[in-house]
């Protein structure tokens, strides 16, 4: 798998935390409001955009576009393990994040 940077683990993991999964569509915009992009770029310098970093997560296939012209973007079931291998291991333990069992 191809390495990630901190902004782009921490996206994954943010829109794990707020259930962007699987068939959960929600526009791209709607996306990045509720992970709170511009925090997260601040607080894990990121100089990519938010739109460049999805881009990227597609083609790993953390994420995957739906919609006529890919407006939507949930994680895909990688994107979801590779979420929980970060709250598992506690690599960002300010970002909370809970496993169920």
């Amino acid at each position: 798998m191809t390495y990630l940077d901190a902004c782009e683990e921490v996206t994954v993991l943010r829109m794990y935390n707020e259930g962007l999964v699987f068939m959960d569509y929600k526009a791209i915009n709607t996306v990045r409001s509720k992970i709170r992009w511009d925090d997260l770029a601040r607080k894990y310098p990121c100089k990519k955009k938010f739109t460049r970093v999805l881009d990227r997560q597609k083609n790993t296939g953390l994420v995957d576009y739906h919609g006529k012209s890919g407006d939507v973007a949930p994680l895909t079931k990688d994107g979801v393990q590779y979420a929980r291998a970060l709250i598992k291991t506690k690599k960002y333990p300010e970002e909370g994040g809970e496993l169920p069992f």
